[in-house]
């Protein structure tokens, strides 16, 4: 079976290297920034991947259109050029990564370079008349239990079954919140282990403490941040079961060795603020490379010899060098495109 994955842009190659330790059979036909294809005989209701965006059951593909011509014209003839036997083929093939639901309907989604594209009411009928025929589905615009996208993209064109079920990212999330996706990657990148003390003194709405607790449960996880607003949303996600290994507390960076005794924690996992701020004791307006050094100096003394550090940044290199001024070594830099900002993911080891 054939899969096309989306995932923050510069992952991709990170991503290959979890799916081809999770699935042995995998074969990677296609990397694109910000997505995968690839084969495996794994059926979606096994994967339990966490890394992707979204995931999609590949049923059509085409040439490549490049940077000539009208991209709109382009996905139009893509569109026209599925003959009735060949979609309906796909449509049957593409039910088995999950059996459509009783009595759902469906809807298309057109999408060129990864941005939703309107298309004429003529192209749009066109193609949900092609797919109703091939699978038996009804079309549904507004309630679909299914959807079906032609993605265009200079690298080809994709007609595809969508297989995950959230809603978009924007619309579940606080703004500035981690989609779970890249919190989980974080979390992973920094090598968990049972057992383990981790902080993230940086947490916002708690998507990294969710991903590691969820994933990758610690024996104690130390959730702070200076907003109360955004902790709120945190404290409220770990009332109950988890409360006991998560300890959720408004503190500044400059004030976590308060609560945690030194070369006592196994890891940091966090995503810094990437514009101004103000620690405690720093000058106004500190840039990201105050915080930089000042929290990466803190984090030195509170981690156990071989401690791991990992950070999100904003692009530039006053991570980096922040880092080798405070003792870390460098295991692994990722540069990414976040909600179409550069940054950067830092794994250190002290």
């Amino acid at each position: 079976m054939t899969y096309y994955g989306a995932c923050a842009p510069g992952l991709e190659g990170y991503v290959a290297e979890v799916l081809k330790e999770r699935f042995p059979d995998l074969s990677i036909t296609l990397s694109l920034s910000g997505a995968l294809v690839f084969e495996t005989s794994c059926s979606y209701d096994r994967f339990n991947l966490f890394c992707f965006n979204n995931v999609f059951r590949l049923i059509g593909r085409a040439v490549p259109y490049g940077n000539g011509g009208d991209p709109r014209k382009a996905l139009e003839r893509f569109v026209l050029s599925f003959p009735r036997r060949q979609a309906g083929e796909g449509l049957v093939s593409a039910s088995t990564a999950g059996p459509f639901p009783a009595g759902a309907g469906f809807r298309v989604v057109f999408s060129l370079e990864n941005t939703p594209a309107a298309v004429s009411e003529d192209l749009r009928a066109r193609a949900e008349d092609l797919i109703a025929s091939g699978s038996g589905l009804r079309v549904n615009r507004s309630k679909p239990g299914v959807e079906f996208w032609f993605l265009l993209r200079r690298e080809g064109a994709f007609f595809m079954r969508r297989l995950s079920r959230h809603r978009a990212w924007d619309k579940l999330l606080h703004p500035g919140e981690l989609p779970p996706p890249l919190a989980w990657v974080l979390c992973r990148l920094s090598d968990p282990r049972s057992g383990e003390r981790i902080a993230d003194p940086f947490c916002g709405y708690g998507s990294i403490p969710a991903a590691r607790l969820r994933h990758f449960p610690p024996a104690e996880f130390f959730a702070s941040d200076i907003d109360g607003r955004s902790l709120a949303v945190t404290k409220a996600k770990f009332r109950g079961k988890t409360a006991h290994c998560c300890h959720v507390n408004r503190l500044d960076v400059a004030e976590l060795p308060r609560l945690i005794p030194p070369a006592s924690l196994d890891g940091v996992i966090t995503d810094p603020p990437w514009g101004c701020y103000r620690p405690a004791g720093a000058s106004p307006g500190a840039g990201p490379g105050e915080l930089y050094e000042r929290s990466l100096g803190i984090f030195a003394g509170l981690l156990k010899p071989g401690g791991r550090v990992v950070m999100l940044c904003g692009r530039g290199d006053e991570a980096g060098t922040a880092a080798e001024r405070n003792g870390f070594t460098l295991v692994r830099h990722i540069p990414i495109l976040l909600s179409g900002k550069k940054a950067a993911i830092y794994a250190l080891r002290v």
